[in-house]
């Protein structure tokens, strides 16, 4: 994780995962942003990299 922040640049203000460890790590390094765990979240998050799907029309 420290290596992918550090990769962003500028420091998140939000972060979105599910995995409640990485709360943890997160106190750790010092970094104090919000933390959301919900699982609905990190599904839109991921979902947004997928492609549009196509209407299938008969």
């Amino acid at each position: 994780m420290k290596k992918l922040l550090k990769s962003a640049g500028t420091p998140p203000r939000v972060m979105i995962t599910d995995k409640r460890s990485h709360g943890a790590a997160r106190a750790k390094m010092g970094f104090f942003v919000e933390h959301r765990q919900h699982r609905a979240l990190n599904n839109r998050a991921e979902n947004s990299h997928q492609p549009t799907r196509q209407r299938g029309g008969s």
